[in-house]
């Protein structure tokens, strides 16, 4: 502490304290607070005690140093009387106020400052006898003792407030820290929401399916642009709010996920549009629920013909066939794909005839990718392969419930798939007789009916039918329907075997092996002569697709060599020659290692010949027969026929 302690000061200068407090006393008993002086019950009360037990520090200082200290002063820092008596005002003030309260206290006692100008109080830490540190409000005033200025000071311990004031301020700036740290959380939420928000928007404008939001009480809230397309409306806000009886035909699924909250996936709902209504494949669910009880549901819906479309697109059912692959130089199948493209525009129904592997379906593709449905799917169905029980509900599909095992919710059948495409009935001649009578409906009616169902679909296809049989005979026979052949046959296409269009057999040969896998680039120049005569000798039963086989034994056998003739399989190097009675071609002919223009002279010449003795045998040797089965004159049979030096 600065200024001298008590334990320093002089007995006399103590005993001249005491006095100087005593007279201080005295001094202060002159102010009395009494009752009426002329009342006799009147009381005086002694100001000095008054001061002294006040529970307040009150201390009074005098040239620097404390002449008098009350009770509460004396017990809150923990010094006697005796003790405080001549401390200096500042020896209990905490070192981080000492020297500004030393300044500006003697200050006020040389009467340097406007001590008024402070009378608020001033805050400052003093330290008790035992070094606890407290904090004070002090309160002075200056008034005169004889001809001295002093000083009192009035004092509260708001060492409490403080502590209150530190934990509240702390408070405060742990609430500011927190409000600051939420409030940036919640600017980060906000615009994630809004983030969220614009993603849920573009992903309802833009998915490819049909979407709508319905509340509580089937009012519509919400729906998406492939809906507003559907239906050709523009729903602005003011129409929102229309009932679901005004969209959906009435619906059980749709009743009970309002009513119950029962969800449902994947059934057949009707949408109500101006123009007509449309079956739609529709899933719904409940998708809020608050503890008010609101809800919403959504119903996310496709037209069934979208949908079957998609299932046709990854299902495979669609045609890869153009008609540029049919590799042909024979004027019968020439005039057969003359044929397709004069009946691209037309939509009637056409039964391809011909022995199996010949390429029907391959046609049936061709006929599908140049006609007016080329967009729609193509479906192909193999009507000898499917049991005969059970080829009604492929072709027509089944309703929920139909029979033992029926999927839930039915099925669509091969017809409701191709609408607005093409069905392709393979192998029509193995159809149960019962199917025939269905088949002939869907023709005449253009719809369908499920099994087990009563409900009307309608359908828009292009039905091509394929058959290895002679349909006409099987008519006679009684496993054809008449009226159904003559529905089928508006468009007839005979596929000729390749043995009656050796001409092909070589383009053909070289197109299957110019597109293996296994082997590029062949070497013409190098094929075995004899395997040529071999193949266009031998009669091919299977047609194109024995072919096909034929080449797959080749690739194996020759292990990358150019072909030879033992390569060839067994049934072909046992062929018996078809040239009895026939010279062999001019030497020219056989001139196979020539230029290129000779090797295709005489692949036609080769060919040519061969077709022509075909003719002549299957004609018994008649050659006006033989034109007309070519398409030219007697004379033109007459030169080839000298030509090649056949006889007959």
């Amino acid at each position: 502490m600065e200024g001298k302690n008590t334990a320093w000061l002089l007995q006399s200068e103590i005993e001249e304290l005491v006095i100087v407090n005593q007279k201080l006393k005295q001094e202060l008993d002159k102010y009395i607070i009494t009752q009426d002086e002329k009342d006799p019950t009147a009381k005086r009360l002694d100001f000095t005690d008054f001061v002294y037990n006040i529970p307040l520090i009150v201390y009074v200082s005098q040239n620097n140093k404390i002449i008098y200290a009350n009770k509460t002063m004396q017990e809150l820092f923990g010094y006697s009387e005796r003790e405080l008596l001549g401390m200096t005002f500042w020896d209990m003030v905490h070192n981080d106020f000492k020297e500004i309260v030393r300044t500006i206290g003697i200050a006020w006692e040389r009467g340097e400052v406007d001590y008024k100008e402070l009378h608020d109080g001033c805050e400052y830490k003093m330290v008790k006898k035992n070094g606890t540190v407290i904090w004070v409000r002090t309160y002075i005033d200056i008034f005169e003792i004889g001809e001295s200025r002093a000083v009192i000071v009035g004092a509260t311990d708001i060492t409490d407030k403080k502590a209150a004031q530190k934990q509240l301020k702390k408070a405060h700036e742990d609430l500011e820290e927190r409000v600051i740290e939420r409030t940036r959380e919640l600017s980060y939420i906000n615009e994630q929401l809004q983030v969220q928000q614009r993603i849920f928007q573009s992903i309802v404008e833009n998915i490819s399916d049909g979407l709508i939001i319905l509340d509580q009480f089937g009012r519509v809230e919400l729906i998406n642009n492939y809906i507003e397309k559907i239906l050709k409306i523009k729903f602005v806000e003011g129409r929102l709010g229309i009932g679901k009886d005004q969209l959906f035909s009435k619906n059980s699924y749709i009743d009970k996920l309002l009513e119950e909250s029962q969800p449902f996936n994947d059934v057949e709902i009707t949408l109500i549009t101006k123009e007509k209504d449309i079956t739609c494949i529709a899933s719904g669910l409940l998708i809020e629920s608050t503890e008010a009880g609101l809800r919403r549901y959504m119903i996310i819906l496709n037209p069934k013909s979208e949908v079957h479309k998609l299932v046709n697109r990854i299902s495979g059912a669609s045609a890869r066939f153009q008609l540029q692959d049919i590799i042909t130089s024979n004027p019968i199948m020439q005039s057969l794909t003359e044929l397709i493209i004069n009946c691209r525009n037309i939509l009637s129904s056409i039964l391809i005839e011909g022995e199996s592997g010949t390429g029907k379906e391959m046609f049936a593709q061709a006929i599908h990718n140049e006609s007016l449905c080329s967009d729609g799917p193509f479906i192909a169905i193999n009507c000898g392969a499917i049991p005969r029980e059970l080829i009604g509900s492929e072709l027509f599909g089944y309703a929920e419930g139909a029979f033992t095992g029926a999927r839930k919710g039915g099925n669509p059948g091969k017809f409701e798939l191709a609408s607005g495409g093409t069905i392709f009935l393979d192998e029509i001649g193995e159809m149960p007789m019962e199917q025939q009578i269905a088949l002939l409906r869907v023709l005449q009616e253009k719809q369908i009916m499920r099994i087990g169902d009563n409900k009307v679909i309608p359908v828009n296809v292009r039905v091509i039918c394929a058959t290895n049989k002679n349909l006409e005979e099987e008519m006679q026979k009684g496993n054809f329907r008449k009226d159904l052949y003559y529905r089928l046959n508006v468009i007839s296409l005979k596929i000729p075997p390749l043995r009656e269009r050796r001409e092909d057999i070589l383009m053909l040969f070289q197109h299957f092996v110019d597109r293996s896998v296994l082997i590029t680039n062949v070497d013409w120049d190098k094929v075995d002569s004899k395997l040529i005569d071999a193949l266009l000798n031998y009669d091919w039963p299977g047609n194109v697709r024995e072919m096909q086989n034929v080449i797959e034994v080749l690739l194996i056998r020759s292990n990358g060599v150019p072909f030879a003739y033992e390569h060839l399989p067994d049934k072909l190097l046992k062929t018996k020659e078809h040239i009895n009675n026939i010279l062999p071609l001019e030497s020219k002919w056989h001139n196979f290692s020539g230029s290129e223009e000779g090797k295709l002279k005489y692949i036609v010449a080769e060919a040519e010949r061969k077709k022509i003795i075909d003719l002549l045998r299957k004609n018994n040797g008649n050659i006006s027969q033989v034109a007309k089965d070519l398409g030219v004159t007697r004379r033109t049979v007459h030169n080839k026929i000298n030509k090649y030096g056949i006889k007959h």
